[in-house]
């Protein structure tokens, strides 16, 4: 039987709802802009892919069981703007990509294209912006979110995350499942992680505070950066802590804690020492405390 891929690349004025356009100006001139609504069937036990270049996305749990794409166009002249298309392509198999191309087969300097989408659901997640914020909100499967140049937020997601972002910060709540995050430049904060956590930064601040029943463990690293660790009654294991240039505290009521004179490492022990956790920085203060659990 023959499978075949179904292609569908939308002329902005004509396959959307055209929501008026203007003109601004920028430190290179004038600029276009033009916003269309763009619906695309989806079924929510499929995977998405989202591929942008310069702009912002947004990708949300809607309404509607299919897939609805916001698309901001920015463009250097009116007739770009009206030229700049919204590919779509579905899988054999069900799954949507989704990606920008513009005229003459580039963008000019200064143009832009930002997405919003809602989806009914999603079985996995792939989105990449080479210069822009990603917002990704209350959605599933497995994630693999990239910005070249732009912060990342994620709120209620339910599956293992993988964040990257190389100059911007990474905000994380609500996730349910193992999160991994790397970032050159910018500070990251991950709260109600129930899941396994890998955080990498060169240059920011870390604050992670897991969900009551996360066991564990985390591997927490800054080159330059305080780090702030909260835990709930459900981690275990052991746990070390290590600043080459900064004082370390550990704030427990539970466990066995060894800690130096200098106050520059420490290990916490509780119920055993499966898993291992470890944090690290190279220039910072460290704090690790534990949250009581819930009273009756």
């Amino acid at each position: 039987m023959l499978r075949c891929s179904l292609i569908v690349m939308l002329w902005l004025p004509a396959a959307c709802v055209a929501l008026g356009g203007c003109v601004t100006t920028d430190a290179e001139g004038p600029m276009a802009e033009r916003r269309a609504v763009v619906r695309v069937p989806f079924a929510a036990d499929r995977a998405v892919t989202v591929e942008g270049d310069n702009g912002d996305i947004a990708v949300r749990r809607g309404e509607t069981g299919e897939a609805v794409i916001s698309a901001d166009i920015r463009a250097r002249t009116a007739r770009r703007g009206e030229s700049v298309r919204i590919v779509t392509q579905t899988s054999p198999g069900g799954d949507l990509s989704i990606r920008v191309q513009w005229p003459v087969g580039w963008r000019e300097a200064g143009e832009a294209a930002s997405l919003s989408i809602e989806l009914p659901g999603c079985s996995g997640l792939t989105v990449h912006t080479g210069n822009g914020s990603i917002a990704v909100e209350g959605l599933s499967g497995r994630a693999l979110i990239d910005s070249g140049n732009g912060d990342v937020t994620v709120r209620g997601h339910e599956g293992d995350a993988e964040v990257s972002t190389r100059n911007g910060s990474v905000d994380v709540a609500d996730h349910r499942g193992e999160c991994r995050v790397r970032t050159s430049n910018g500070p990251v904060d991950l709260r109600g992680v129930s899941g396994r956590v890998q955080v990498v930064t060169a240059n920011g601040p870390i604050e992670v505070s897991l969900s009551d029943d996360n066991a564990g463990p985390v591997d927490i690293r800054t080159t330059n950066g305080s780090v702030q660790l909260e835990v709930g009654p459900g981690f275990r294991g052991e746990t070390r802590a290590e600043s080459f240039n900064g004082r370390v505290r550990v704030r427990v009521s539970s466990g066995h804690v060894e800690i130096d004179e200098q106050r520059e490492w420490a290990v916490w022990r509780r119920e055993g020492i499966e898993p291992r956790s470890r944090v690290r920085t190279t220039n910072g203060r460290i704090e690790i405390r534990e949250r009581a659990g819930p009273t009756d």
